[in-house]
């Protein structure tokens, strides 16, 4: 019995490691100068999480795409460094990174600038997280208890 619905578990295992939920794309939201926890590893269920379409006014029958964000700005003559996890608006013409590196170029040349952008949920976290596998894990489980 077990043989004959591996089949049937190994497709239903990879459509739900798959499938994209509907709703809004999550993302961490901190400041490093405002929140100890912001640049941290260890401490991310501290940091606030937000919804990307939450507040965001756009016109009628405009639905715009969302990322979540990641920057890392040092300034290289007081060694001061500021880490910021937001939700942006994608732009077809070019990411919001491109233009916040451009643009910090311009105001300082003393700061230098990292940033990243991703989309899939809590992804601008500061160590990466694969949930699908702990459904695999899970399927897998309920599967070999029967």
């Amino acid at each position: 019995m077990f043989w004959k619905n591996t089949g049937l578990w190994v497709l239903l295992v990879i459509i739900c490691a798959t499938f994209k939920p509907a709703w809004a794309l999550r993302c961490y939201n901190c400041t490093g100068f405002k929140s100890k926890f912001c640049g941290s590893n260890s401490n991310e269920h501290h940091v606030a999480q937000t919804n990307c379409e939450e507040g965001k006014e756009v016109a009628s029958n405009i639905k715009p795409k969302f990322a979540c964000m990641v920057l890392h700005e040092t300034d290289t003559i007081s060694g001061r460094s500021t880490v910021i996890r937001r939700c942006v608006m994608k732009h077809k013409m070019n990411d919001g990174c491109d233009y916040i590196i451009n643009t910090s170029k311009l105001i300082s040349r003393s700061i230098e600038t990292n940033c990243s952008e991703c989309g899939t949920d809590l992804c601008n976290s500061a160590s990466p997280v694969y949930k699908p596998a702990v459904l695999i894990l899970i399927l897998i489980a309920l599967n070999l208890t029967k």
